[in-house]
């Protein structure tokens, strides 16, 4: 539906997409059939797009509101810049997304050893990295979007679940997001499912840690998201979980308290 240049703009395609998505197009297609060929003429590498409004997180909201609907709760569901402060203190608050799509996510962003990052803000499409401040064994320092080597469509994504204490005891905050858009449903897909509840419970018994003191778990998890025709999501892989440091916890706490609003 989108042709998509290096600096993330869009430019409608009337003739539909013809491949995958993250495939380069040929010049002469965009021109011939883009609805203003003299501005794609001067915009440079284009790539087939059709994820204009996140379907992914879309997916995710789905979910989400399934799950809980089983279970009986009826989640309140807004957008993320309409969060308030009571809302962090009166509730259980689960946002979607990386920081550099949902401003309410950079604000909660830097407790653990893991973060997004954008080197060059102005070329943001399939460019961002997960960051690792603290590599183990067989973990890497940084992780992006991976492509197919000869076709460049998108192969697999990476996203992060992150749960820590929210403003207020007793409250939590959680974060599931992806560098795109597809990362964020695998990231749901995998906190949704049993296996992959069980698995990252596995993962805190071989670390010896089953909570923040005594409670409820407070960590990261690193996925990796397999994907098909650039947005199918094939299965999700768990990479890493690293526990959130109690001290840094502590500190962020306190200076959220301070925030008037997020």
């Amino acid at each position: 539906m989108f042709l998509l240049d290096n600096y993330n703009d869009l430019f409608r395609f009337k003739r539909g997409a013809t491949d995958y998505r993250g495939a380069p197009v040929d010049p002469h297609v965009a021109q011939q059939f883009a609805s203003n060929p003299a501005l794609v003429a001067r915009a440079g590498p284009l790539y087939y797009e059709n994820s204009y409004l996140g379907f992914g997180e879309l997916k995710a909201v789905g979910m989400l509101s399934n799950l809980f609907g089983r279970m009986g709760y009826k989640p309140l569901i807004k957008p993320s810049r309409e969060l308030t402060v009571d809302d962090l203190k009166q509730h259980n608050v689960i946002m979607l997304g990386s920081s550099s799509q949902n401003i309410a996510v950079a604000h909660f962003s830097d407790l653990g050893d893991f973060s997004f990052k954008n080197f060059d803000t102005r070329l943001e499409q399939w460019r961002g990295v997960i960051q690792n401040a603290n590599p183990r064994a067989n973990e890497a320092p940084t992780y992006r979007t991976e492509r197919d080597p000869n076709t460049q469509v998108l192969k697999a994504d990476y996203s992060l679940i992150t749960i820590q204490p929210g403003i207020v005891p007793g409250r939590y905050i959680a974060d599931l997001g992806g560098l795109d858009t597809a990362g964020s449903e695998g990231a749901v897909l995998y906190a949704t499912s049993r296996s992959g509840v069980d698995e990252l419970s596995r993962a805190f018994q071989f670390q010896g840690n089953t909570g923040d003191k005594g409670s409820f778990p407070v960590f990261q998890a690193l996925l990796r998201v397999r994907l098909e025709k650039g947005y199918d999501v094939l299965g999700v892989d768990l990479v890493a979980v690293h526990i959130l440091p109690p001290t840094r916890l502590e500190r962020k706490s306190g200076d959220n308290a301070q925030v008037s609003q997020p």
